[in-house]
Parts: C-alpha cells; sequence; structure tokens
C-alpha cells in the first residue's frame, strides 16, 4: 500500500499461484486499488519464469541486506524490503534493452484514474463470462484471455 500511494498502483498484477500472492490481505489492497490481478497458468515455467526468478531476486536480496543483522526487529523489515526493491528497479536489465525497470515503466506519463481502472475491470470481466459461456474453458484462463484482450485493443 505505501508503494500504491507513492507511485500510483500498477493498472495489472501478474502474480504466480503461491499462497503469499494469492492471499486475502493481497486480494483486498489491489481491489481497493482496482489492481487487475492476472495469474500464472499452474505449471507453466515460460509464463511464471520471470516471476519466480523476481522473487528470488527479493528473497536474496533481502537475505544479503540483513546478513550482518540477523536479529533485525520486524518493524523494520519493510525498510529493508524497499531498499532491496530500489535497487533492483534500478538494475540494468537485457530484456529491457540494458535499462532499468524505472528508465522503462515510470518515464511514460499515462496512468489510470480510479474509474478508468474499474471500467477495464468491469470489460475484462464481462469478457470473461462471456468466453466461459462459449468455449468452457477454466476461469483462470478465460480471466488471462480477457485481460490480454484488453491490453491488445489499444486502451
Amino acid at each position: 500500500t505505501t508503494t500504491f500511494r507513492r507511485y500510483g498502483p500498477p493498472m495489472f498484477l501478474k502474480k504466480d499461484n503461491g499462497g503469499n500472492l494469492n492471499h486475502p490481505a493481497v486480494n483486498d489492497v489491489l481491489a481497493e486499488h482496482f489492481v487487475i490481478p492476472v495469474n500464472s497458468p499452474v505449471h507453466y515455467p515460460p509464463y511464471n519464469g520471470a516471476i519466480e526468478e523476481a522473487q528470488s531476486e527479493l528473497k536474496s536480496g533481502l537475505a544479503a541486506a540483513l546478513s550482518y543483522k540477523p536479529n533485525c526487529p520486524r518493524e523494520h523489515m519493510e525498510a529493508y524490503a524497499s531498499m532491496v526493491e530500489h535497487d533492483l528497479n534500478h538494475r540494468p536489465r537485457p530484456c529491457l534493452n540494458g535499462k532499468n525497470a524505472c528508465q522503462v515503466y515510470f518515464a511514460g506519463s499515462r496512468t489510470f484514474s480510479k474509474w478508468e481502472r474499474r471500467d477495464a475491470y468491469d470489460w475484462i470481466t464481462n469478457l470473461q463470462n462471456d468466453i466461459l459461456c462459449t468455449e468452457g474453458i477454466q476461469p483462470q484462463a478465460a480471466w488471462r484471455i480477457a485481460v490480454e484482450s484488453w491490453l491488445s485493443q489499444g486502451t
């Protein structure tokens, strides 16, 4: 929530099926900010790989930051995690043509209002329902297809 207040919430949050990201508390924060969640398909490494790598980078960065302070008070963990997040967001990435995430994702000025987010969520939900009625596929797959359709329409 602190990061959302500081930088604004993302339009989408791609997440794996782990309990830490599919927790009711996370879902509540996403709903409060109209962030559209997109879960990875189960057992599909090409989709999950980037998320798993990001989780690994965050965990190892946090472990390194805390290595000299093994008894860090719990209330300090958010500050350390934010520091690691900052460092990772400023690491040049080959997949971003040598730029870092901040250069790529914060350079644009496009933001979505709360109402635009709600409209997108409604549009995606309606398409998901249409897909479920006509194609008989799993709800999570229908959701991903609907999200990809919304993204590809150029809104």
